[in-house]
């Protein structure tokens, strides 16, 4: 039988001491974090969200005139339309051969 040396808490709280998992202690290692980002300790592109689906980037170029907003019942939705330029065109292609159009989208 081995005796034993010492017992340390693998974890610390910001008071020193031991760290447990409680709402409070959550709360206070959330702004703790938001705050290390705010003055430049952490950087925001190392953190790795992984409760979350991967944010998806449309790169279509969008019409901000016609660009809507609304926020309801803690839902914002955006209604964007497509640039002019950016948007699906029918072009008719005719053929020699025997003078039938093929039309084709873009």
């Amino acid at each position: 039988m081995g005796q034993e040396i010492a017992s340390v808490p693998l974890s610390w709280d910001a008071y020193g001491k031991p760290y447990t998992n409680t709402n409070e202690a959550w709360e206070m290692l959330l702004q703790a974090s938001k705050h290390a980002r705010y003055l430049g300790l952490v950087d925001p592109a190392a953190i790795i969200d992984r409760k979350n689906p991967q944010t998806q980037v449309y790169a279509a170029p969008i019409n901000t005139e016609r660009a809507e907003a609304s926020y309801k019942d803690g839902l914002l939705t955006l209604l964007l339309s497509k640039a002019e330029d950016a948007r699906t065109r029918t072009i008719k292609v005719n053929v020699a051969n025997n003078g039938a159009g093929i039309l084709f989208e873009q």
